[in-house]
Parts: structure tokens; sequence; C-alpha cells
């Protein structure tokens, strides 16, 4: 009997009678056993939902918070001051933009990948997408098919390359009864098969439940902002509260202006602006990466992988090919192991990796057939063929060919196997009797193979390691094999590998720290070693294109697949290269650096609004004034001397090492400019009525010394000047200029008098050069520091 399970919840099972193996499922078996939910879809392995990406964008303690000061600015009827959604609906439409495109990519990715499959129906062979494979479908596999879902032999034998699944290069023989997993393909031999497990219930989709499809990647930036709001959400309602009773008790003072004025606090506090800068600049690196074939599935992993202090690399298809190359032939008699060695490889029809790389050297002798041949099997390790008047030619392992050889042949051997797979060639006068190699055999030559390296994998290792990412390579093949390769690319420690098959898992996460090349590695084990590595402090990316590195791929901070592997990787994965060239790591490296340095360097300019709207919110609880603005005019400023150069700045190149400490650094760079704004501010309210100000003119005035400090910072930010940045600061302060006084009246702005002028000169010196002092002890501070 077929049993499958493809409702995971209910653990519902359906069982079915075994399937005519000479005539296959009929059509409309087929129709209803896809209907009952027994086909072969993606299941668990799909991509993120469209309704789950517009839940997490919209959802969020941010848009909430501004959501209701505009709701409570349109319902006093102050509708232009509600212009700040500009930037939280620009904010949200870039998250889900990008959400949307990378799911999109994903689910290209994986049609364009789904193999076409041979199954057994109505008795005639067809050819049939992946997708439309039954519970209980005949499906016929020769040498390089891909396994679509989990099979049982019922006729033939075959070997089966398992290496997406354990990671081991090595072919596995497959005989009648046994499985053949999804994610495995033939690699040489012809069988039929049932398919016994499909969709949900196969081996893979078990794998990527566990693993779940997608991950979201943590960014230091991100919870730093979010961090931020949090704090600022626990005193934003009693504080704006608090301002409405205040300035409800001002003198001809109504519900609207107090609202307006709280609202104008309220959205200070909010680095709005900030989320929005991230969120552009990430797309726009986003959008430089898709021209170098790289799929970014989530905006933060750039910077995530450009913080990484270690990387661990799959083997197989990131620094190799998954292909073998020839290397050398060694000769150990006077035959002419050439031709011999032709002879034996092009009898064999089947192209396994070894065939392969030995047929791309050695061109085919056309005039000569085999008497006889016996084709390469993982179970004998050896190919023979017999030709009249040449004798017998014998290709495989040493030690099945000839077990008895002799010591110094044997060393030989051992010597060359630390650095290469090795075969013997071997001859014998005597023929080949049922599938049983003659008597006679003499070595003739060793034949060594390698991995085949990719051209620039040696070149990649070099940049991590000048930037000081420690590097690990984790496989599940021998020691000897990776090690090989560990050197090739010059990957320093080679020579500590360890065989993780010997190791429990309290001894694999103790050998972490010293050890560069982690050998035999189960799949579970690839997860402990990525926990190790993080518990010690480190942040972890992760390469791998496998099944088998599903567990660590998810384990690891930032994830990176290629798309020539399993889909499960892929959807797993944070970033995915599409063409599968490892080399593009380091732009991705590059171009993570500039979004971060830059944001970093920026972000001081969104932060002095903060911390100046805080302290302003607080201190005019106390104080029987008006608040200094509205929100259009709040607007104002941020647009000119914080958004406009602040986006101008991100884009700027910036290969720089990132520092530590993200907001730490931008608090005590921001500080100077927020405090001297607040007390800049405080000082002028105390004394409008000193100057005898009228309250028409004040607000202007206001916005004036709030323009005017954010110039100095962005005079900071800029320095040191060059070219862009000189004609920046041009720009904004003429365009303060022309918003102070050409559109004054839209922004709620007036002419100002001759006692308002020489309270503003006053102000503006006062503030500008309280700033100067205190960015003089903060640079003083950090110096000071440093040297410590």
């Amino acid at each position: 009997m077929i049993k499958n399970k493809p409702d995971v919840k209910s653990g519902a099972e359906r069982v079915y009678p075994e399937t005519d193996a000479a005539y296959g499922l009929t059509e409309a078996e087929a129709r209803a056993r896809a209907q009952a939910g027994d086909a072969n879809t993606a299941g668990s392995d799909t991509s993120k939902k469209l309704s789950e990406i517009l839940r997490d964008n919209i959802c969020t303690l941010f848009n909430l918070i501004n959501a209701i000061i505009a709701v409570s600015l349109i319902a006093v009827g102050s509708y232009k001051n509600i212009l700040f959604m500009g930037v939280v609906l620009c904010n949200l439409a870039i998250g889900i933009f990008q959400e949307v495109r990378a799911k999109r990519a994903l689910d290209r990715l994986s049609l364009e990948s789904a193999p076409a499959v041979r199954v057994l129906r109505d008795g005639r062979i067809r050819e049939i997408g992946s997708q439309e494979v039954v519970c209980g479908d005949i499906t016929v596999l020769s040498s390089g098919d891909a396994v679509v879902c989990d099979c049982e032999v019922i006729d033939g034998e075959c070997d089966a390359n398992e290496a997406f699944l354990t990671g081991e290069q090595d072919a596995v023989a497959k005989r009648v009864g046994d499985t053949l997993l999804c994610g495995s393909f033939i690699s040489t031999g012809n069988v039929t098969a049932v398919c016994r497990k499909v969709g949900e219930a196969k081996y893979i989709s078990r794998i990527s439940r566990e693993a779940k499809a997608y991950k979201k990647a943590y960014s230091e930036i991100m919870s730093t902002l979010k961090k931020i709001i949090r704090i600022i959400s626990v005193v934003i309602f009693p504080l704006g509260t608090a301002l409405v009773i205040n300035q409800l008790t001002l003198k001809g003072a109504d519900v609207a202006t107090a609202v307006t004025n709280a609202s104008a606090a309220i959205i200070g506090m909010i680095p709005e602006g900030l989320i929005l800068l991230t969120d552009t600049v990430l797309a726009v690196s986003v959008i430089r990466l898709s021209k170098r074939k790289v799929l970014v599935q989530s905006l933060y992993c750039i910077e995530t992988l450009a913080r990484v202090d270690t990387l661990c690399i799959d083997k197989t298809g990131t620094l190799t090919e998954g292909l073998m190359e020839y290397d050398g032939l060694e000769r150990l008699s006077d035959k002419d192991a050439e031709r011999l060695l032709s002879l034996v490889l092009w009898a064999d029809s089947d192209d396994n990796a070894t065939s392969s790389a030995l047929k791309a050297h050695f061109a085919k002798i056309d005039r000569l057939l085999p008497d006889a041949a016996i084709r390469f099997s993982s179970a004998n390790k050896w190919s023979a063929a017999h030709y009249s008047g040449e004798g017998t030619v014998i290709l495989g392992a040493a030690e099945k060919i000839l077990p008895s050889m002799s010591e110094e042949l044997a060393e030989r051997i051992s010597e060359l196997s630390e650095k290469c797979r090795v075969l013997l060639l071997a001859h014998s006068d005597g023929t080949i009797e049922d599938g049983r190699l003659p008597g006679g055999i003499t070595p003739v030559a060793l034949i060594t193979l390698r991995d085949k390296i990719r051209p620039s994998a040696a070149g990649t290792i070099e940049y991590f390691k000048s930037q000081g990412v420690d590097i690990r390579i984790i496989s599940g093949d021998s020691v000897q094999t990776v090690r090989a390769v560990g050197e090739r690319v010059g990957l320093d420690g080679c020579e500590n590998a360890v065989d993780a098959s010997q190791l429990d898992d309290g001894a694999l996460a103790a050998a972490v720290g010293g050890t560069r090349i982690f050998a035999r590695v189960s799949p579970i084990q690839k997860q402990v070693i990525i926990k190790a590595l993080k518990d010690s402090g480190h942040t972890v990316a992760m390469t791998g294109d496998g099944v088998n590195d599903v567990l660590a791929l998810k384990e690891a901070d930032c994830s990176v697949a290629l798309a020539s592997g399993a889909g499960a990787a892929r959807n797993i994965s944070e970033l995915v290269l599409t063409n599968s060239d490892f080399s593009v790591m380091p732009a991705i490296v590059d171009e993570g650096r500039r979004s971060i340095n830059n944001i970093e360097r920026t972000a001081l300019l969104f932060l002095v609004k903060t911390i100046y709207s805080i302290i302003l919110s607080i201190a005019f609880i106390f104080l029987n004034y008006s608040y200094p603005f509205i929100p259009i005019q709040l607007t104002l400023i941020s647009s000119l001397t914080i958004g406009f150069p602040g986006f101008v700045l991100a884009l700027e190149p910036n290969h720089d090492r990132v520092k530590p400490g993200f907001l730490r650094n931008i608090l005590t760079r921001a500080f100077p400019g927020g405090i001297s704004a607040a007390a800049g501010l405080i000082v002028t309210a105390l004394a409008f009525d000193l100057f005898s100000i009228s309250p028409e003119s004040r607000p202007t005035v206001s916005v004036a010394i709030a323009g005017c400090i954010g110039l100095a910072v962005l005079a900071c930010a800029c320095y040191p000047f060059n070219k862009l940045r000189a004609a920046l600061f041009t720009v904004v302060s003429a365009g303060l200029i022309i918003g102070l006084t050409v559109f004054g009246g839209f922004f709620g702005l007036q002419r100002l008098d001759g006692a308002s002028w020489l309270l503003l000169t006053l102000m503006i010196t006062f503030s500008v050069s309280f700033f100067i002092v205190l960015k003089l002890l903060t640079v003083k501070f950090y110096r000071h520091r440093n040297k410590e």
C-alpha cells in the first residue's frame, strides 16, 4: 500500500493501492489524487505570503503613533499640518515594494529551476512538471535526472548523488527496494521508481518546515530605531496630553491650536525621516546589487553582512563548482597509459563527475568497440572494458582493484590522497566474466583528480581575510578533501581540520574557537557550529546551497544561498546569488558598508530634532508660552536641513569598516546640536516678552533659529567639504532662506520687525556658539577615550 501525509496539521493519512508498474496511473487517478491534496506542490517551501508582508509593514508602533496624530489633526480641521504623513507613506511603500519584489523574484526562480519529470501514465511515458507528480506515480529516472519526490526503486540500479541532502559528494548505490530522496539526482544508471511521499510529506519538506521558510534579518540600525520609538512611545502620550492641557490654559487658546501644537511636539520626537532614509538607502543598495545578480529578500540583511566578523562556507557549490577536474597521471609501467585510459573511459556511457572530468581531457578512440564492459558503480568502485587484442582495462579505487598491492604503491596512493582523489588504471590480459575482474592485474598508472575550484574563490577568501573576517569551511566531505580545498583557496589553519563525525555536540562547540575546517559535518552539527560561534559573540554569516545547510542558514545572522542549490536553501536565506557566483560577496559587503556608514553619519541630523523636541516638550509643559512650532513649520525645517541633505550624503561612496555601537555613536554626535537648539529656543521664548515680540512673529523667529542650528549641524556632517558637499550646503542654505521669505505665508510665517531681527541675531549667535563649544568638548572626549 502507498501512504502519504499531506495534511501536516491534522496528520490525515490517505492510503492507495500499489500502482501497476507496467501501466502506471491513469490520468483520471492522477487528477483525483491531485484534488485530494496528494500532488507534489511546493507546500512549505513557498516564500512569505503577500498578506504577511502587508501585515508586518502596516501594523507597526511607528505607523500607529503617526496615524493617531494624523486623525487628531484631521479632527480639528488642521489639514495642512498632516503633510508629515507623506514620509510615513513613502516608508510604508518602500518596505512593501521591496518584500513583494523579493517574493516574486524568488517564486519565479523556483519555477524556473523546477525540473521536468518522466512518468508512466496510461501505459505511456509522459513528461510533466515536478508539481504535477502525484503519490503513486511511476517515474523513470536516468543519469542526470533530479529526484523530485521520495521514491522507492522498483526496477534497475543506479548511483544517487545526495550532496544537497548530506553534503557528501560520493554517490550512493541504490537497488530495488531502496529509497531515493527528493533533492538527490542520478549520477549513473537507470531506474524505475514509485513515488511514495510527495508535497508536504517528503523528507525535504519536513526539514524546510522545521527551519521555516522565511526568516527576517536582524538589523542593528532598525533595532536601534525601534528602541528609540519604544522609549519615546512610553513618554509621548503623557507628554502630549500634558502639553495639550498646558496649551489650553494659554490666553486665547482653543482645542484646535492646542492639538496642533502638541502634534508638532510629538512629530518632532519621532525620527520618521531616519526610518525612511534607512529604507531608501538600503533599497538603492538592493537595486545596485540586483545588477550584480544578487536577490535581496530582506532590506536589512545587507547591513548584517557588512557587520559580519565570521563567515562559514559550505565547500561544495560555494568554493567549488561541484565538479571534478583532471590533475595528473603518474606512470607505473611502460604501457601506453593515455590510450588505455581512453579505452576504459569511453566504454562507459554513463557520465558521472569523475568520468566527465577525464573525458574532457582524453579523446575517444572511435575505431575500437569493447567486447564486454562493466560500468562504474558506487558498490564496485571501478569500471572495466575488454577489447580483443588489447586485454581488459580497469579504472577505479586501488583497494578494490588490487587488494594486495605492494607497500610502496599503497604509501604513494596514501600520500597523493592527502591532496587529490586517486584512481588506479590497471590492465589484465584476461577477460571479464560474470561481472568479475580477471586475474593477472598489473598497475599501469595513478590518475589524480581534484575538486574544480571556482576561479574567484581564492580572491574572495583573501578579501575577507584582509577585512578581518574569520573564515570557516563546514562540509560533509572527508577531512582530506576539505583540507585540500582549503589549502588551495589560501585558508589559514588547514592543518587543524576536524572530523566532526567523531565529536559530540559539546566537543564540537568547544572546538569552534580554534578550528577553521570541519569535515564530515551533519546538518544538525552545522547548526551547532553556527550557534556556538554566535554564543561566543560573533556575528556569523553562512553560505550554502543544499538541504543539509538549511538549519545552519536559519541559525546564522545572515544567510546566503546559491540559486543553483535546493529551493529550501533559497527560501530560508536573506540573500540569493542568482548566478551562483561567490565572487560577488565583497561587492555586497562594500554596499552594506556604504549604507551603514553613511546612515550613521547622517543619522545625527534626524536625532538632533528628536532631542530638542523632547526637551522642548518637557520645558513647555511648565512654561506659560505657546509651543514654538506647528507641524507644517517643522516639515520645512526637517525637509531642508535634515531630509534632503541626509539622502544626498547617504548615497556617497564609503567603504570604511563598520564600527560597533550604532546607538552610542549617533547619540553622542547628535547631543551638541539637540541641546544647543533646545537651549536657544527656550531662552528665545523667555525673551519674547522682554523684546516685546508680537505673537505672529514668534514662530518665524523660532523657525529661523532651529534652521540655523540645523545648518551648523549639517556643516559638521559635511566636513571635510568636497564639491558635492559644498554645493549641497549652499543649496540647503538658499532653500531655507527662500522658504522663510518667499513661501513664508504657506508655512504660517510673518515678516519681522526691528526688535524681532535683533532678538533673532542675538539668539542665533548664542545658539551656534553654544553648539560649537559642545561640539569641541565632544570631540575632545572622543579623542581622550580613544587614547585610553
